[in-house]
C-alpha cells in the first residue's frame, strides 16, 4: 500500500478494533513524507506511542507490540520495572509481524488460484503441503521445511542466481514470498524430484 499527496505532509488516523468493532486506541500520525509504504507508517505509529509513553514511563503502554518484561492487562501492557521502551526494538518487532501477516494473507489468496491447490493448506504458521513421499510444513516467516512425520528438517539450498535473472513476485515481501511457493510446488510434486540431496533427506 502507497500513501500519496503532492505538496503538503500527511495526516492519518490509527484506530485499533476489537473483533466486536469497539475502538481500543487512537493515534493521530503526522507524516511529513509525501509518498510512504505500510512499513513506513507501522514505524511512524511505534515511534509516537513510544515516545508518548518515555515522556512519562509509568502506567500502561498502549502499543503495536507486548514489551521485553512486561504483562498484558486489560487495555494495554504494565512494565514489571519503570524504564524507557526502544522503539527501535518495537518498530522491529511490529514490522516483522506485519510481514509475517502479510504473507500469510497472500498465500491465503493466491493457493485457490494455484495447480497445486488441492495438495496444500494453512495450518497456522505454516503452509501445508501434501506430497506423494510425505507432508511437508513450509513456515510463512522464514520458509523453513518441517517433514512429517516427526516434523524432521528439510535443507534446500536455494540457488545462487545472478540478481538480474532473478524473477520476483509483485508483492510487499516478494522474495520470501516467491522462495514460500517455489518450494511448495516443488514439494508437491516431490516423486519428480531429482536432485540426489533432497531425495535422500525426504527418503532417509
Amino acid at each position: 500500500m502507497i500513501l500519496d499527496r503532492v505538496g503538503a505532509p500527511l495526516s492519518v488516523e490509527v484506530r485499533d478494533e476489537t473483533t466486536a468493532g469497539d475502538t481500543t486506541n487512537e493515534l493521530f500520525l503526522r507524516l511529513e513524507s509525501e509518498r510512504l509504504n505500510v512499513r513506513d507508517l507501522v514505524r511512524a505509529r511505534v515511534y509516537q506511542e513510544v515516545r508518548e509513553y518515555n515522556a512519562d514511563a509509568r502506567g500502561l503502554f498502549r502499543g503495536l507490540v507486548q514489551p521485553t518484561d512486561a504483562e498484558r492487562e486489560r487495555g494495554g501492557y504494565r512494565l514489571k520495572r519503570r524504564k524507557q521502551i526502544d522503539w527501535k526494538r518495537q518498530s522491529e518487532e511490529a514490522c516483522r509481524a506485519f510481514e509475517h501477516g502479510s504473507i500469510l494473507l497472500l498465500v491465503e489468496r493466491l493457493l485457490p488460484k494455484l495447480r497445486i491447490a488441492d495438495r496444500c493448506r494453512i495450518d497456522g504458521r505454516f503452509l501445508r503441503v501434501e506430497g506423494k513421499l510425505r507432508t511437508y510444513r513450509i513456515h510463512l516467516g522464514s520458509s523453513n521445511i518441517l517433514m512429517g512425520p516427526g516434523d524432521q528438517y528439510l535443507c534446500i539450498v536455494r540457488d545462487r542466481v545472478p540478481a538480474e535473472q532473478r524473477a520476483f513476485l509483485p508483492f510487499e515481501g516478494d522474495a520470501t514470498l516467491a522462495l514460500i511457493l517455489s518450494k511448495a510446488f516443488l514439494l508437491a510434486d516431490d516423486e519428480k524430484i531429482a536432485d540426489p540431496v533432497i531425495l535422500e533427506q525426504i527418503r532417509w
